[in-house]
């Protein structure tokens, strides 16, 4: 269960130190109530789309609109986060940017989550690829390497004290398809070609009722 603030918190909560996170680019608040559950306390998302933050206010969280990119205010929250941002932000530029403000605009710690990237160069010559990353508008595509020399650049003038690279869950790899119309019939012929076999084996197994399931 989400705490929700009395009053929805503003940028005068952030000028005055009371704001213990923020979410950037939050949408319509679906990664809100898991950064709330990781920083405690109360925030706010932040996001591009004044759509995307009336939904968040409709939903009881506070919101405001704003860019990660172009965000100015330093140690304006505990904890700063950016769930799914990062890939879909913009190009090379964009990225680097919009981590150092993220870094920036935290007073404790910064948490960054999107999907896994760096086997994409051994996977494409297989016609392979991850599964999440479909149907995703991604334009930059941050690997390890990435994140340790862009924060080894940064640690000298936002003060990184340190920083963890991690993995959860388990990647699905599916094989790689024109577009993203071709991905759907893929796998609904995938689906129909599966239903017509369990259908043909249901009805074999009908018509043999003395025969035992192996």
């Amino acid at each position: 269960m989400t705490d929700m603030p009395s009053e929805p918190l503003t940028h005068r909560d952030i000028a005055s130190g009371s704001v213990d996170f923020i979410d950037f680019g939050c949408g319509p608040g679906r990664s809100l109530p898991l950064v709330q559950s990781l920083s405690g306390g109360q925030g706010l998302g932040i996001d591009i789309s004044e759509q995307a933050v009336d939904e968040c206010r409709r939903a009881g969280f506070s919101a405001e609109l704003g860019d990660l990119r172009e965000y100015s205010i330093r140690n304006a929250a505990t904890g700063t986060f950016a769930i799914d941002l990062l890939p879909e932000i913009g190009d090379r530029l964009d990225f680097e940017q919009a981590v150092s403000r993220l870094i920036l605009a935290a007073r404790n710690y910064a948490v960054i989550q999107h999907n896994f990237f760096d086997a994409d160069a051994m996977l494409a010559p297989l016609g392979l690829q991850i599964e999440a990353n479909f149907n995703k508008r991604i334009r930059c595509k941050p690997g390890m390497a990435d994140y340790i020399s862009l924060l080894g650049r940064l640690t000298p003038s936002h003060s990184v004290s340190g920083f963890a690279i991690f993995g959860l869950g388990q990647a699905r790899i599916t094989p790689q398809a024109l577009g993203a119309e071709a991905q759907g019939a893929e796998a609904r012929g995938a689906e129909a070609r599966g239903a017509e076999a369990q259908g043909a084996e249901a009805r074999g197994a009908e018509a043999l009722p003395g025969q035992v399931p192996v």
